[in-house]
Parts: C-alpha cells; structure tokens; sequence
C-alpha cells in the first residue's frame, strides 16, 4: 500500500525537486541590496567626516571679529 501511494507521489516529488524556492531566493536577493546599501552608507559617511575635517572651519577667520 505505501509503495502504490509513492508511485502516484513520486512524479510530485519528482517536479517539487527542481522547483525553485522563490521566498528563499527573494530573501537572498534582499540580503544583497542591504548589504550594498551598508558599505554605501559607510562609504559616504567615511567621504563626509575626510570632508568635514579637511573643509575650512567657518567661525575661524569671520569678518567682524
């Protein structure tokens, strides 16, 4: 009896195996853009602070001092 009920199942299973797991390929695809959103993120705010410390400090040198 269970081998009759393999043989109806085994072309399901057969078709499910090569089947692709879209949630799991979504969540991968996520996982990448969040993690080139970060080093972009960390990327700019490194070119902010070079930015910042390199620019001329705005209350040094002030007309009417």
């Amino acid at each position: 009896m269970l081998e009759r009920l393999f043989e109806k199942v085994r072309p399901w299973v057969e078709a499910m195996d090569g089947a692709d797991d879209p949630r799991g390929e979504f969540l991968v695809m996520l996982e990448t853009r969040v993690s080139r959103l970060e080093d972009e993120v960390s990327r700019l705010r490194s070119s902010d602070r070079s930015d910042a410390s390199s620019a001329p400090n705005p209350t040094s040198g002030a007309v009417g001092e």
